[in-house]
């Protein structure tokens, strides 16, 4: 049995950096060239739909997480979060947390290494880079 590793809070930070890009580039282009507040807050959730949402609920991976060397996976031990966990972290992690960044800050806290998103979302996340503890 492979021993699973919850993923280091670097790497999570780094995964939401990259991750966070498009959040901020394509809701600020598409408010410029329209004029509309109202079609950048669509582009934002667009944006989460298709670069977070659904990519987490069909393969527990981002782009970032990807590049970070993590993955999100259901704290029961089944294999993937699906739609409706991966809508509730990306709640969550992109408007509560936002707010409220204390929120991130609970990974520091909870022993299975988990901030309120994962809380949330009945999820967990693990270091699938093939590092070694050391």
């Amino acid at each position: 049995m492979i021993e699973q590793r919850y993923a280091p809070f670097g790497a999570r930070a780094m995964a939401w950096v990259v991750d966070a890009v498009p959040y901020f580039l394509v809701p600020y282009a598409v408010g410029r060239l329209t004029g509309s507040t109202v079609l950048g807050l669509a582009a934002f959730l667009i944006v989460g739909i298709l670069w977070s949402i659904v990519p987490e609920a069909r393969s527990g991976v981002t782009v970032g997480k990807l590049l970070a060397g993590v993955r999100v996976e259901p704290g029961d031990g089944t294999v993937l979060i699906g739609l409706g966990h991966s809508t509730v972290r990306w709640f969550v992690k992109y408007i509560v947390c936002s707010l409220l960044p204390v929120g991130y800050l609970w990974y520091f806290r909870d022993p299975r290494r988990r901030a309120w998103q994962d809380l949330a979302g009945g999820s967990i996340v693990i270091d699938a880079s093939g590092r070694r503890p050391g």
